[in-house]
This record gives structure tokens, sequence and C-alpha cells, in this order.
């Protein structure tokens, strides 16, 4: 679309021509201030056409839902239940935190629940189990949870909000990266609230499954050594960290109590 001050030129542009026309009675002139009027027409006329289209093209664009009716729609697709960050980082957390067995554990943004499944067959750890999503939890998981008695608890919470939950441990793996840029300082401070001592996993890099659904799962997407900026601003003590590259990793605990 051709911009503001060159609409205006072509118009004063035809203006002129149509002046010089009628004061020196030239027919060259006419015809030249007529064209110079009919471009100036068709230019706005395109402009408008444009802008017509941009506006309806927007209008038909999906619109991203919210984020908990967004996740309870990919969790419906099997696909993404088909590998586990939180179970395989559960080796990890056990031979960094060593926690005792029946020691209480909250997984914070559980997802699937696999990570939990683990941490109380491998761990001996009683886990509860945290998310927005009413649909997340494996079959099995579910199975699990139903078991009298059972190690596993489950509580629909948002991250974004105080938490309901508290234990010794936290473990946290494959969330922050999910998180809106402008919502990570209230899930990270809610998270470090939770426990005494946080494992955090966070994927370096964009996903790819956003492009089954449609809109991007991995909104916060950046290296090692931004997240260990984050946690030092906090006052955090860092007992231990690791840049895998496509993951940063981090065993803490918070300035505050919890």
């Amino acid at each position: 679309m051709l911009d503001l001050p060159r609409r205006v030129a072509c118009f004063l542009l035809g203006v002129g021509l149509l002046w010089a026309a009628v004061a020196r009675g030239s027919w060259l002139l006419g015809a030249g201030s007529a064209l110079a009027f009919a471009a100036f027409g068709w230019i706005w006329w395109r402009a408008r056409e444009r802008a017509r289209r941009r506006a309806a093209w927007a209008q038909r664009a999906p619109q991203r839902p919210e984020e908990k009716q967004l996740y309870e729609m990919v969790w419906q697709h099997p696909a993404y239940r088909s590998s586990s960050p939180g179970e395989q980082a559960v080796e990890t957390f056990l031979r960094v935190a060593q926690p005792e067995a029946g020691a209480e554990v909250v997984d914070l943004g559980c997802g699937s629940g696999r990570g939990s499944m683990r941490l109380a067959s491998a761990g001996g750890l009683r886990v509860t189990m945290v998310d927005f999503a009413r649909n997340c939890l494996n079959p099995s998981v579910q199975s699990a949870l139903e078991a009298d008695p059972s190690p596993l608890r489950f509580v629909v919470a948002d991250l974004t909000e105080a938490l309901p939950v508290s234990a010794a441990y936290g473990f946290c793996c494959d969330v922050l990266e999910h998180i809106p840029p402008d919502k990570v300082d209230a899930v990270l401070e809610n998270c470090l609230r939770a426990a005494r001592r946080v494992f955090f996993q966070i994927c370096t890099v964009e996903d790819a499954f956003g492009k089954v659904v449609g809109f991007p799962l991995h909104l916060t997407v950046q290296p090692y050594e931004w997240w260990l900026t984050q946690f030092r601003e906090r006052g955090c003590a860092i007992h231990w960290s690791e840049n895998e590259g496509v993951n940063a990793r981090f065993y803490v605990s918070a300035a505050h109590p919890s």
C-alpha cells in the first residue's frame, strides 16, 4: 500500500496541474491533471481494498485459546504422550537431590504423570502431581492414582497462581519453556514457594508439536545462561546446575522460607 506522504504528493500534483491548466488554457496540462487524479483515485482504491482484505483475513485466522484450554486440547493427541521428559529426568533428580524414601515431592506441571510414577516407583517417594489440564494424566497413572493406598495424588492447579500444596522437594520438568514470558516470574515464585528445594529441567529449543495443534507450545525459549540469571536475581541458592545444550538443569532453593 502506498504510504500517506506519497498519496498526498499525487493529490497535490494533480491539483497543481489542474490549476496550471486553468491558468494557461492548456489542453495538455488539463489531460495531465486528469491522469494524475485518475492515478490517485486508483491508488486510493487499491489501498482500501488491500486493507479490507487484510482485515478479513485477520478475522478468519484462528485465535490462540487460553493456555488451559489449549493444553486440554493438546492432551487429546495420543502422539503428545509418546515421550516424557520428566520420566527421563528422574534418575538425575534422584542422584542430585538424594531424597530419603517416603519423602514428599510435588511434581509441578506433571503432564502425563509418567515422571511422577517413576518418582514413586524408583525413589519410593510420595508424589503430589499438579497440573491445570484435567485430562493430562495417562490411563496407567489414573489407575495407579486410584489404588489403595497410593503414593500419588493429583491436584488441579495453575502454576501462575499461588499453589495449595507444599513439600520438601519440587520436581519441575519441561514446564517453564511453555510459560508465556509475562508469567515466568509468577511461576518461578510459586514453584520456589511450593518446596524447600526444586529440581528444574527446562528445554532451550523450539517445540515441534506446535505445528500439529496450530500454535507454538514453547513460548519462553531461552539459553541456560538466561535461566541461571533468573535464579541468581531471586537470590536462590544454586546447589547444582548443568547445561545440556537442549536442556538447562538446576537444583535450587529459594532465598525465602517455603
